[in-house]
């Protein structure tokens, strides 16, 4: 059965040749390898292939037979493949079932043992012809190429390996979706299962295009997330919910006020910029974003410049309280920043009396924008406490974020709480 099916291919081939019998009339032989054998005049010889080509060259006549050689082979394969009933012979998306064969005939041709067919396993003959009326010359190439049943079923079989290699690979990349570690492999594997559905004659297309769209949504799930953030330098990453992923892409970026930007590293990536543009009381912003396949990812980072700065004052009035032999000084600060600091002691000057210094014996840690409260007690004898007036003083700080001492000067009005 198998040598019937490849001398059908090979009188099909013969019949639809340039050089037909029409041709030859046309033409005289000028010259020619050698005397002209029984496989060449013929077209057929049992456990071979027959194939001839022509072209204006010897090179390009040898191509053509070589060409077609492969395609006949290729054919062969793949009707005895389809005559199997290995594949689904049902329309696939409208498209009728004959389109199979021609699909995979594609993809036999492309199988190594049939790339690499090559003269050196072929008889072959040629002859030089010239046109009687024009004078003009061209070549015919004949090629005898070994092709018996137990080679077809060599081929077969070996198709049948390369496609239980896709089928494995499919599996692949179905088990891998959600354990993808990177956007460049997202993208080559949508790329990959493109080529897939392209080449699949039967329902493994259908897996192919579903996983292809699953992969492409990676694209839209992907999230900048903030590691750490100090001014000069963001430390972030790319996670698909928790699981992180990692790109040689490089983001855009753009900035209120940042310049030399650039991103470092490819798992956690570190952002350093030059702030010297940048201001403590404006809002200041950077911002990275990425083209993933046909989605866009961002993320809006605040530059904030008040880390480790201290900026106090005194908003409202002192009150002073006494409290058995002893007086309380309540203030009022207003933070400016979210440094975390302690009052370690404040000088105060009540108009009209003693100067007098007031040291926190609590070193109660304050922190954050806003206002804060602090009282400090004294002796009650150092001062008057039946008047009021203006005060002035100072406080003395202790950067609890940079270990940093510094004075602060305040003015104020004082009074007494009544009890």
């Amino acid at each position: 059965m198998h040598t019937m099916r490849i001398s059908l291919i090979i009188a099909i081939v013969a019949l639809t040749c340039c050089c037909t019998t029409t041709a030859v009339l046309q033409q005289k032989v000028v010259d020619r390898s050698g005397k002209k054998l029984a496989w060449a005049a013929n077209m057929s010889e049992k456990d071979f292939v027959v194939t001839m080509g022509s072209g204006a060259t010897q090179t390009d006549a040898q191509q053509q037979a070589m060409l077609t050689l492969k395609q006949e082979m290729a054919r062969s394969v793949a009707e005895n493949i389809s005559s199997a009933g290995s594949f689904t012979r049902a329309e696939k998306n409208g498209a009728p079932s004959s389109e199979f064969s021609s699909i995979i005939n594609s993809k036999v041709s492309k199988i190594a043992a049939i790339q690499g067919v090559s003269l050196s396993n072929a008889e072959v003959y040629w002859e030089k012809l010239q046109d009687k009326k024009t004078k003009e010359q061209s070549f015919c190439y004949y090629v005898k190429y070994p092709f018996s049943a137990g080679e077809l079923s060599r081929l077969v079989a070996e198709y049948r390996r390369e496609d239980k290699k896709l089928t494995d690979r499919l599996n692949e990349l179905e088990l891998n979706i959600d354990r993808v570690g990177s956007v460049e492999d997202i993208t080559a594997a949508i790329a990959e299962l493109t080529a897939m559905e392209a080449g699949f004659e039967d329902k493994r297309a259908d897996r192919a295009q579903q996983l292809a769209s699953r992969y492409a949504s990676l694209h839209s799930a992907i999230r900048v997330v903030e590691k750490s953030n100090e001014p000069g330098a963001i430390t972030y990453a790319l996670q698909i919910g928790e699981r992180p992923v990692t790109t040689q892409q490089a983001p855009s970026m753009k900035s209120s006020c940042a310049t030399k930007m650039a991103v470092h590293g490819t798992s956690e990536i570190l952002l350093t910029y030059d702030h010297d543009g940048c201001y403590d009381d404006v809002e200041n912003w950077l911002t990275v974003s990425y083209r993933f396949g046909s989605a866009t990812c961002s993320k809006k980072f605040y530059i904030d410049l008040s880390e480790g700065r201290l900026k106090l004052k005194v908003v409202a009035p002192i009150v002073l309280q006494q409290v058995e032999k002893r007086c309380i000084a309540k203030l009022t600060l207003d933070a400016t920043y979210t440094t975390s600091f302690v009052v370690e002691s404040m000088e105060l000057n009540l108009l009209g009396q003693q100067k007098v210094m007031l040291s926190d014996q609590s070193d109660a840690e304050l922190c954050g924008r806003g206002n804060h409260t602090i009282a400090i007690s004294f002796n009650s004898d150092l001062i008057d406490l039946r008047s009021q007036g203006l005060a002035s003083g100072a406080l003395h700080l202790l950067n609890k974020d940079t270990g940093e001492r510094s004075t602060i000067s305040f003015s104020s009005v004082w009074y007494v709480a009544v009890r």
